[in-house]
C-alpha cells in the first residue's frame, strides 16, 4: 500500500484537491433543462411518492433508440444504465448523480494514466495521455 501510495502521489493528490474544490459546488447542483426528459424517462414515482428506477427502459434501450425516441439517431445504453443506477443510489439528488460522474471520471483518468505509464515509452507522457 505504501508503494503504491508512494509511486502514484501525484495524481492521488490531484485527486483528492479536485474534489475538495469541486465537492461543495456539487453539492448545490440542480437539474437543469435537458435532465428532465431524463428523469421522466428513467423514472417512475410509487404510490408513495418514491422514484425509483424503470429498468424496463433501460433495457429497451440495448435493443433500441435512445429513450425510446426514434428520432434520435444514435446508441446509447451505457448512458441509459448510469442514468437508472443514479437515480437507484441517489433518488431525485442531482448532487448524487453529479458527485458520481465525478469519480467515475477520476477513475477513467487514473486508469488511463496507469495505462499509458505502461505502454508509452517514457512514462513521463503518461500525464499528457490523461489529460
Amino acid at each position: 500500500m505504501r508503494r503504491l501510495l508512494r509511486e502514484h502521489a501525484v495524481p492521488i493528490a490531484l485527486a483528492v484537491v479536485l474534489l475538495a474544490l469541486l465537492g461543495p459546488q456539487l453539492l448545490c447542483m440542480r437539474y437543469v433543462a435537458d435532465d428532465v426528459p431524463a428523469v421522466a424517462t428513467y423514472t417512475t414515482v410509487d404510490g408513495t411518492g418514491a422514484l425509483h428506477p424503470r429498468w424496463s427502459r433501460v433495457a429497451a434501450d440495448f435493443a433500441g433508440p435512445w429513450a425510446g425516441n426514434p428520432h434520435i439517431a444514435f446508441y446509447r445504453p451505457a448512458v441509459s444504465l448510469s442514468l437508472a443506477l443514479d437515480f437507484w443510489l441517489f433518488g431525485a439528488s442531482p448532487a448524487g448523480h453529479a458527485l458520481l460522474n465525478l469519480a467515475l471520471h477520476l477513475l477513467s483518468t487514473f486508469l488511463v494514466w496507469a495505462l499509458a505509464r505502461r505502454l508509452l515509452p517514457d512514462p513521463r507522457s503518461a500525464p499528457l495521455a490523461a489529460a
